[in-house]
């Protein structure tokens, strides 16, 4: 390779030097007039040439050497690194930390996405997924620029693919507020749980969460403002009279009001202990939709009611909205049921619902 670059070299010098010598041929100074003379000077341009390349290639190799040791991959203390997908066996319990650039792939058991800044996509189907999440088997997440994220192993069992810059712990314990004890064969399951683990949702105590409880309007709202994340101290009233700031649900309140995502009843209050209806419901959770500035996208198609008639007025365009957003759904009769109170597990269900809808809006 590098005889045939200096001969390339030769061949231009004689091609620059030919004007040269077709001014004065046959000069003394022509070598062309001397046929002993040329395998001399082909050789010499050829072995200066070699010397040239030979130089410039040891200086890249150089530059090359000194950039790749300043790219290098440097972990973290206790972090590991896979060139190629690696599995990994964990307990229950057990965690995997991935950073910008990992990915895994789960080929067994039930994991959930734990802790995460930043942002992770499923590549098998493009989506970003969230906080809480259940991640599907033989789906690969990948960690986006600037992420880190904790996979949680909640089955007894799970073997996991990893990628990248990774650190694990083989299992451990599953904290109370995530492991409701009431759950377990619950439709709503992993609902519930998208919730809790994002701190939107509490338990009522000694490892239960009471799926199938009423929720009343002070909690719906409460658990609003924390999936808005609404800083609690800069609400010092309320606008209504039996609504108490200090109460644990006063300051969220206070902020939906402020907001326009609640207005309360004509007599001025809000009735926060009273159960909150499916269109009440329907319209705070598309008003607050509104809020965010979301337009959500219709990904069901739409119809109506049997028992349309009872929907209020002033419920019915957003009952329908949260229809074809895909956020509700109706009785397993066709019936809305607008006046029937929503359980915890529904109220759940229907935010875990909104919540992926808006990462995906």
């Amino acid at each position: 390779m590098k005889r045939l670059l200096a001969l390339i070299l030769v061949i231009a010098a004689i091609a620059s030097f030919a004007p040269a010598y077709a001014a004065s041929p046959g000069g003394a100074d022509d070598p062309l007039i001397s046929l002993s003379y040329l395998p001399d000077y082909i050789s010499n341009i050829l072995n200066r040439a070699e010397g040239l390349i030979e130089e410039s290639l040891g200086k890249l190799k150089d530059t090359m050497t000194t950039r790749l040791a300043q790219t290098a991959v440097t972990l973290p203390s206790g972090e590991n690194f896979a060139y190629n997908y690696k599995k990994l066996y964990l307990s229950r319990g057990g965690t995997v930390n991935i950073g910008t650039g990992g990915s895994i792939n789960l080929i067994s058991g039930t994991a959930r996405i734990t802790d995460l800044s930043g942002s992770v996509i499923n590549v098998s189907d493009g989506k970003l997924v969230g906080k809480g999440q259940t991640i599907t088997a033989n789906n690969r997440y990948f960690a986006a620029e600037n992420t880190f994220v904790e996979f949680t192993v909640f089955s007894d069992s799970a073997t996991i693919s990893v990628n990248g810059g990774y650190s694990t712990l083989q299992s451990g314990a599953i904290p109370a507020a995530w492991s409701f004890t009431d759950i377990d064969n619950h439709w709503a399951r992993d609902n519930i749980l998208y919730l809790a683990l994002n701190g939107y949702v509490n338990g009522m105590g000694q490892q239960l969460f009471e799926p199938n409880y009423m929720m009343s309007r002070a909690m719906f709202v409460t658990v609003i403002g924390r999936i808005c994340g609404v800083n609690t101290t800069l609400y010092a009233s309320t606008p209504f009279a039996d609504v108490n700031i200090s109460e644990w649900y006063g300051p969220y309140v206070a902020w939906a009001a402020q907001n326009g995502i609640v207005n309360g009843f004509e007599d001025g209050t809000f009735q926060p202990n009273q159960s909150i209806t499916r269109e009440q419901m329907s319209l705070v959770i598309m008003r607050f939709a509104d809020f965010q500035g979301l337009v959500l996208a219709d990904t069901v198609s739409g119809s109506t009611f049997s028992d349309d008639r009872l929907i209020s007025s002033w419920a019915k365009s957003a009952v329908y909205q949260a229809q074809r957003a895909g956020i509700l759904r109706g009785r397993d009769t066709g019936e809305f049921d607008p006046k029937g109170t929503a359980t915890r597990a529904e109220v759940c269900t229907m935010l875990n619902r909104y919540i992926n809808a808006s990462i995906n809006t």
